[in-house]
């Protein structure tokens, strides 16, 4: 086995929990919307293995996040989507992170994927 592969989620594992029923699956981490293609062109990747695990929608990012501008969009985002669609909640977060981060590598790598 690698070293340290015990503490990485991977897709696999990711696709045999029972998340049936869960409104949303929020992952701040890096490329966590990055997307792999076996031989025979099936796409693998956390969207795919979250969803098949019945999660309902998620916020995925596309390329490495910045910390601090990361707890602030996920904020931005719990906080509005208690009253707010989670399309609104993450157009919202959206526009709270640019304020604070102008550069869109700060606000603009999450997105919302839903059934």
């Amino acid at each position: 086995g690698q070293e340290g592969a015990s503490d990485t989620l991977r897709a696999l594992d990711a696709a045999s929990m029972p998340l049936g029923g869960y409104a949303l699956v929020s992952l701040s981490a890096c490329e966590t919307g990055k997307v792999g293609s076996t031989r025979a062109n099936e796409n693998l990747g956390f969207e795919r293995a979250f969803l098949a695990a019945g999660a309902n929608n998620l916020i995925l990012s596309s390329w490495n996040v910045e910390s601090d501008a990361s707890r602030l969009w996920m904020d931005s985002f719990h906080r509005n989507a208690q009253r707010e669609t989670l399309a609104e909640a993450a157009r919202l977060a959206l526009v709270d992170t640019k304020k604070a981060f102008p550069n869109p590598s700060a606000w603009a790598p999450y997105f919302l994927v839903g059934k």
